[in-house]
């Protein structure tokens, strides 16, 4: 398992990249995040957000539901599963 400190030293080795290529928000994100691994600012408003932030609705927005496109997204991967092992129609 990773300690906090090996976190932190991995956090700050993306963040000197970041600060390389001049990615100024992507600099303050990562200072976030290794403030709250430090303990500093841990208020649930800070906290990292999983799938059900922001950014979810963008990952799956490849496709429409019940499109059937096999593109990644749940419903299209679904519904390409259920064809691979749907039973042959009985004549």
């Amino acid at each position: 398992m990773i300690t906090p400190d090996q976190q932190i030293a991995a956090l700050k080795r993306e963040r000197a990249g970041y600060v390389a290529r001049g990615l100024k928000d992507r600099v303050a994100q990562v200072d976030k995040e290794i403030a709250r691994l430090r303990g500093e600012g841990t208020s649930e408003d800070e906290a990292p957000q999983g799938r059900s932030g922001p950014q979810a609705a963008q990952q799956t927005a490849g496709a429409a539901p019940g499109d059937g496109k096999a593109d990644g997204t749940a419903d299209g991967a679904r519904k390409t599963a259920a064809k691979k092992t749907a039973a042959p129609p009985q004549k």
